[in-house]
């Protein structure tokens, strides 16, 4: 990925999730079958007890970037701050967790 094409800019994604084990694997498809692919994918998982963080790591995409929050137990706005953090693009956009997205970039 490269953060100079203009033509497709890169885009940091950032994803918090909390027990979201139901909802993980389609939201990752979502995100990873867009037609933007300049990409990368901050998934801010906040200490999940589910099978959230064993169907992250089932994803052999090198754009996702797996975090381990800092326990915050969905208060959103740290859990965002956390993705800026490790976002490498100036252009980011938090998706939510639980919902998968129709192909628009």
């Amino acid at each position: 990925m490269t953060a100079n094409n203009f033509d497709s800019p890169f885009v940091s994604l950032i994803i918090p999730a909390f027990n979201a084990r139901r909802y993980r694997r389609g939201a990752l498809e979502s995100v990873i079958n867009q037609t933007h692919q300049n990409i990368e994918i901050i998934i801010i998982d906040d200490g999940s007890i589910d099978k959230t963080a064993n169907i992250i790591k089932s994803f052999q995409d090198s754009r996702i970037i797996s975090v381990n929050g800092v326990f915050l137990i969905l208060v959103l706005p740290p859990l965002q701050l956390e993705g800026f953090i490790h976002a490498s693009s100036p252009v980011t956009s938090k998706i939510e967790g639980d919902i998968e997205i129709a192909n628009f970039f």
